[in-house]
């Protein structure tokens, strides 16, 4: 499993409703550059960033029931913590690799240890705030039962995506 990959696994793991994550991982995939021609790229094929935003409107509809209007109300607040959200995931992987970089220097420096972790730990400590900030504005949008029909369905939607990496991942 790549570094990359636990660090997903791991703060979707720890961030429990991980519905934002889920949802704007397909868009922060969209925004990375296209993957090399080996990995199923196919011409003509709709952008990923498209093919994220139907499966998310597909899933808002269909899966959790909202309204048109619910629905368009639901994806602003989960764009506008997609958003939030990459900045804040940026500032931690910077203080990871500051973390990594230090061990495999097998540094002393205790200062910059200190450092790298305080930074870490603010970047997760946002996250969290991000997530249930975006967790109160969608609960005001959503009904009880919505929300549970949300969460079952981001969940299914996370597995598939895992099931689909480690696929992927077995023959590259």
């Amino acid at each position: 499993m790549s570094r990359g990959t636990r660090r997903w696994s791991s703060w979707l793991s720890a961030a429990g409703w991980g519905l934002g994550l889920a949802l704007s991982a397909a868009s922060a995939a969209a925004a990375a550059p296209p993957p090399p021609p080996h990995h199923g790229a196919a011409e003509g094929r709709e952008p990923p960033r498209e093919r994220a935003k139907k499966v998310r409107q597909r899933l808002l509809r269909e899966r959790v029931g909202l309204t048109e209007a619910q629905a368009t109300a639901v994806e602003k607040v989960l764009e506008k913590y997609a958003a939030l959200r990459h900045a804040e995931q940026a500032k931690r992987a910077q203080a990871m690799g500051a973390l990594d970089e230090l061990l495999a220097q097998d540094s002393s420096d205790e200062a910059a240890y200190r450092s790298a972790l305080t930074a870490l730990r603010a970047a997760r400590a946002a996250l969290q705030g991000l997530q249930r900030a975006e967790e109160a504005e969608l609960a005001k949008l959503m009904s009880a039962k919505q929300q549970a029909k949300f969460e079952q369905a981001v969940r299914q939607l996370q597995r598939a995506v895992e099931g689909r990496r480690r696929g992927r991942r077995h023959h590259d």
